[in-house]
């Protein structure tokens, strides 16, 4: 009997699970209402989609550009039954097509055809609601247009997803049907659903649920603009963390700058002043979804906050004693300096209104993160330290807003 000896190394290889065996697909999550469209993510189960509704957006009609001439097409939609192509085909393009020979078709849903087409020629198409389009070239191409998708509801029925090996894009091929009970499909890629002006009816449900009839307030941090476009009276106005908004309604808002209408909250202050924040996760001019807190969302910031000033106040006693042992009188010269009004806060490293950048400058220290911006013709400036620490001067360099 012979005896093999295998190196330790070589067994423990051996004993290696495969990269393809290591590599674990990521749980799939279920589809809760709480973002939209365009923000899907390739781990969603593609099985909780089905029974949302698909809602294509109307073009704003008061668009300052215009609505275009043209139409925007597309080659992703195709349905379960079939239309002739000569019954879509305007008197026009027939009278031209009588005379004319050695014209093609190319229809996206059957991708290895080019028939050669003729008026006699029986062809029909799977394209939802085609409409055609020619080139020079003597080709006839079958799309879907916006207005065929506009301002409907398509229910999805069934949702397959195929994803790439690191799971950061992804196709979903959804099964639809339209108002008139017609099966549409409709590929799309992960990368452009932002190109889609649709939204879930149910997230636009989910907003209603949760904002509407609720008070709400914008946030503290430091990264939310300084001032922003009211979209109702089209007047600039400075944010002011912790306004307080009562949230009226969700709607559809046209506005002037874009072509399509943005689902909006509808707010309204206690002036009676109504404003509308987009549900963009984005900001822009207007006020967006992401710069406002509900009520829960306040009170668990105000808790965390009360913590971290706790433990800030604690730090700065203990900088004050060190700089009172290294530099005896150190409170004194800094009331002697800025005044006992300034002073004694400026050595409790506190900031106040009406300070000045130097004075900020003695209690905070410097800071290299500095935002300027203009609201109605004021010059703002502003000091950040961290999301949670910032300091706004008015246009005279004064402190108007800080948050500690």
């Amino acid at each position: 009997m012979k005896n093999y000896i295998i190196p330790f190394f070589l067994l423990a290889f051996l004993c290696l699970p495969s990269a393809n065996a290591q590599k674990k697909a990521a749980p799939k999550q279920v589809y809760d209402n709480t973002y939209d469209f365009g923000d899907l993510p390739c781990n969603v189960d593609p099985s909780s989609l089905i029974g949302k509704e698909i809602y294509f957006l109307v073009r704003n009609q008061m668009y300052a550009g215009g609505i275009p001439d043209k139409d925007t097409i597309f080659q992703e939609f195709y349905a379960d039954q079939k239309t002739p192509v000569n019954s879509i085909i305007p008197q026009e393009y027939k009278d031209i097509l009588k005379e004319a020979q050695d014209w093609t078709i190319i229809d996206f849903t059957q991708p290895k055809q080019m028939l050669n087409f003729n008026l006699d020629a029986d062809i029909q198409t799977n394209v939802y609601k085609p409409v055609i389009a020619t080139s020079p070239a003597k080709q006839i191409f079958l799309f879907t247009t916006y207005s065929a998708l506009q301002n409907k509801l398509f229910k999805i029925t069934n949702c397959i997803d195929t994803v790439n090996e690191d799971g950061t894009v992804c196709i979903f091929a959804f099964t639809m049907q339209d108002p008139d009970g017609v099966v549409v499909h409709w590929r799309v890629d992960s990368r452009k659903l932002h190109n889609y002006t649709c939204t879930f009816k149910s997230y636009i449900q989910y907003m209603h649920d949760t904002y509407v009839n609720k008070k709400v307030y914008i946030k503290k941090y430091s990264w939310v603009m300084p001032g922003y476009i009211n979209p109702f009276d089209r007047k600039q106005y400075q944010t002011i963390p912790g306004q307080e908004w009562q949230c009226t309604d969700v709607t559809m808002l046209n506005d002037r700058e874009k072509l399509f209408p943005r689902v909006a909250l509808v707010l309204k202050n206690a002036e009676g002043i109504s404003n509308g924040v987009t549900l963009n996760r984005t900001p822009d001019s207007l006020l967006c979804i992401s710069q406002i807190w509900t009520e829960q969302e306040l009170a668990q910031y105000n808790k965390d906050q009360s913590k971290r000033h706790d433990a800030l106040l604690k730090t700065r006693k203990n900088k004050l004693l060190a700089k009172e042992k290294q530099h005896p009188g150190y409170k004194q010269a800094m009331m002697k300096k800025y005044g006992s009004i300034y002073g004694e806060p400026i050595a409790n490293g506190q900031v106040m209104v009406g300070m000045t950048r130097e004075m900020c400058k003695a209690a905070w220290g410097t800071t290299k993160n500095i935002v300027q911006g203009t609201v109605n013709g004021k010059q703002l400036e502003q000091w950040i330290y961290n999301d949670n620490q910032w300091i706004r001067f008015d246009d005279k360099g004064f402190v108007e807003l800080f948050v500690d």
